[in-house]
This record gives C-alpha cells, sequence and structure tokens, in this order.
C-alpha cells in the first residue's frame, strides 16, 4: 500500500517538474505555455476524478462523466499537437484515438 502511495508522489513529482521546464523553455511561445498548462491542468483533474471515483466519494454518475469529458477534450489536443511534429504520412494514424474516447460513454 505504502509502495504504491510513494509510487503515486513520484508520479506527480516528475509531471510536475516536467511541465515546468517544458513551461521554461517555451516561455517566448505563449501557445506552447498555454498547452502545457492546460494538459497539466487536465491531467491533474482526471487523477483527482478518477481517484473519488475509485473510493467511492461523491456521485458515481457524475464523477464518470467528469472523467469521460477531460479525456475527451484532452484526446484531440494531445493529438494536435503530435501531429504538429508528425511526418505527412503519419497525420491520420493518431485520430481514431479521441473518437473511440468520445463514442466510449460509460456504462
Amino acid at each position: 500500500m505504502w509502495l504504491a502511495y510513494i509510487g503515486v508522489i513520484d508520479n506527480a513529482r516528475l509531471l510536475t517538474g516536467n511541465s515546468a521546464l517544458a513551461v521554461y523553455r517555451s516561455r517566448d511561445d505563449p501557445g506552447s505555455v498555454v498547452f502545457v498548462a492546460g494538459a497539466y491542468g487536465a491531467i491533474v483533474l482526471l487523477f483527482h476524478f478518477l481517484r473519488r471515483f475509485k473510493r467511492g466519494e461523491g456521485d458515481r454518475g457524475r464523477t464518470k462523466a467528469a472523467v469521460w469529458l477531460i479525456t475527451t477534450l484532452l484526446s484531440p489536443v494531445l493529438v494536435v499537437s503530435l501531429i504538429a511534429t508528425a511526418s505527412c504520412q503519419l497525420i491520420n494514424l493518431p485520430w481514431p484515438m479521441p473518437f473511440s474516447s468520445t463514442t466510449a460513454w460509460p456504462s
């Protein structure tokens, strides 16, 4: 149990550190800063709602909806950022991911 907690803390530190470093390195590009800050905030919210769902806190239906909404919003944003760096042959390859998460409403 405590080993899993240490792993969560280490992963949170790693995510925060990488996000802070990305913001620092792209401080001259406001679009990149907004992207990194928005993705960081969405991932933190996603972890929060997943934790609430796992513990059974609050309304499970609303928690599921919140997780679905955050995933639906985050997936296309990450695909667009991936496409910006991909070659022309791979542009259409990652698009099924956001469509599958959008259509997979939890039952």
